[in-house]
């Protein structure tokens, strides 16, 4: 899911009541670029590649129920098309070292930000929007 539009009591109320059914995770991509989201050949370990693998086999594959993680901040293409082989039917990602990352299905994805301007139309066809008006 792609949570966008201005911020708004509304906006807020949603996500709070989704992440209130899951085990949560928010990663602050604002904060972060895509080596340190994701991870490079040479440290091979990423915010977000570290998290997943937690999903999978760590710390968060342990825990009963639905896990979420929430990527929250502005969308750019860098961070945001790595996702695109995550949210379609095959539920996997390559790294940059070409190790085979499988989104296990107890795990959901959503992006809360602004504006899916910048977004790829792929990229917000596999997150299912849901825009927030000002009003």
């Amino acid at each position: 899911m792609m949570v966008f539009g201005k911020n708004s009591a509304k906006k807020s109320e949603l996500i709070a009541a989704v992440a209130a059914k899951y085990h949560t995770v928010t990663v602050d991509v604002a904060a972060n670029d895509s080596d340190a989201l994701y991870g490079t050949k040479e440290s091979k370990n990423g915010i977000f590649t570290d998290l997943l693998r937690s999903c999978i086999s760590g710390e968060l594959s342990k825990k009963e129920g639905q896990k979420l993680i929430i990527f929250s901040g502005p969308v750019n293409c860098y961070w945001a098309e790595n996702l695109n082989s995550l949210c379609d039917d095959n539920r996997f990602m390559n790294t940059a070292w070409d190790e085979k990352l499988h989104l296990p299905s107890d795990v959901k994805i959503m992006v809360d930000t602004d504006s899916c301007a910048v977004a790829s139309p792929a990229t917000v066809s596999r997150l299912i929007p849901v825009y927030f008006d000002e009003a």
